[in-house]
C-alpha cells in the first residue's frame, strides 16, 4: 500500500512532467484515495512508463491499468515488490515481447546499464544479449544453438 504523502510525490513528478497541468487538493484526495491500495513500487513504475510513453496527465484508471500490464493481473492491490527491482524489468521487457510484440531498444539498454551501475557485469551482459536474440526473433533471423546442450 502506498502512503498519501508516497502518492503526493508520484503526482508531483507527474504534474511536473506535464507542464500547464494543473490539479486541486479534490483532485489530489481523489487521486490518493483511489490509488492506496497498490503498492508505491508498482505505482511509480506505473506512473514512470507513462511520463515515457504518453502525452496526456493519466486519469486514475490509466495509472490503474498500467500497474496491472505490469503485474499481469487487474489484481495490483496484492502485489508485492520482488527482492530484485531490476530482475523483475528484465521479466517484464520480455513479457512486453512475448506478450505484446513491443521492444524497446531504449528500455533494454537503460535496463543494462543500471545492471552496469550497480555492479552487475554479469547481468548487464545477459540484459544486452536476450534483447539479440530478440530483435533476431523478431526479424525471423533467430538460430538457436542447440549443440551447446548436447551430450558430448
Amino acid at each position: 500500500m502506498a502512503a498519501p504523502e508516497a502518492i503526493l510525490s508520484i503526482l508531483e513528478d507527474l504534474v511536473n512532467a506535464y507542464p500547464g497541468k494543473q490539479m486541486t487538493d479534490a483532485n489530489f484526495k481523489i487521486y490518493i484515495e483511489h490509488l492506496s491500495d497498490i503498492h508505491y513500487d508498482l505505482l511509480r513504475l506505473a506512473a514512470d512508463n507513462l511520463i515515457a510513453s504518453s502525452t496526456w496527465f493519466p486519469r486514475v484508471s490509466e495509472l490503474r491499468d498500467e500497474a496491472a500490464r505490469i503485474v499481469g493481473s487487474r489484481n495490483v492491490s496484492s502485489w508485492e515488490p520482488p527482492q530484485d527491482l531490476l530482475r523483475a524489468r528484465f521479466l517484464q521487457l520480455e513479457n512486453e515481447f512475448y506478450n505484446q510484440g513491443k521492444l524497446d531498444p531504449e528500455s533494454w539498454q537503460e535496463l543494462a546499464d543500471q545492471f552496469d551501475r550497480r555492479d552487475r557485469p554479469h547481468s548487464a551482459e545477459s540484459t544486452r544479449h536476450q534483447f539479440t536474440i530478440l530483435q533476431q526473433i523478431q526479424i525471423g533471423d533467430y538460430q538457436p544453438n542447440y549443440e551447446q546442450y548436447s551430450e558430448e
